[in-house]
């Protein structure tokens, strides 16, 4: 629950000779929702038990998108950890960058990389996807 407070602050000047004082109103949002239980556990802790909320350890998207939603300290947490990010799925449509911005957050982890749904008219689409890949097949 958000509440408002509303307060009134007056500018003190140097000439007291003055008819009237400025004033400055602000309206200040206060949360009277007490911190979370998970806001107090420790990063690894919570970084476990998100890999228990991935039904699926090869497709991981779904849940993760979920997980980061929450706050900003469990979207770090998920981002950070290399574990979350080694499960590579190539399909036809995925798009470049999101290929880079996960080979990015792998770090050096060992990769599971599964290859789907690669057809003939997307031939070069999924070319450049390979080929990014080809530099981390040591992983």
């Amino acid at each position: 629950m958000i509440s408002k407070i509303s307060c009134t602050l007056t500018k003190q000047t140097a000439r007291r000779s003055m008819h009237r004082k400025p004033k400055l109103r602000y309206v200040l949002l206060v949360s009277k929702r007490p911190p979370a239980i998970g806001d107090h556990l420790p990063t690894e802790l919570l970084s476990r038990i998100f890999t228990f909320c991935i039904p699926d350890q090869e497709f991981p998207e779904k849940p993760l998108h979920q997980i980061v939603g929450v706050s900003r300290r469990w979207r770090d947490i998920v981002l950070n950890d290399a574990s979350f990010w080694t499960s590579i799925k190539v399909t036809a449509t995925q798009k470049v960058s999101l290929l880079k911005a996960q080979l990015k957050r792998s770090r050096s982890a060992p990769l599971d990389i599964w290859v789907l749904q690669l057809c003939y008219p997307h031939k070069s689409e999924c070319q450049a996807l390979l080929d990014i890949l080809v530099p981390h097949a040591e992983r």
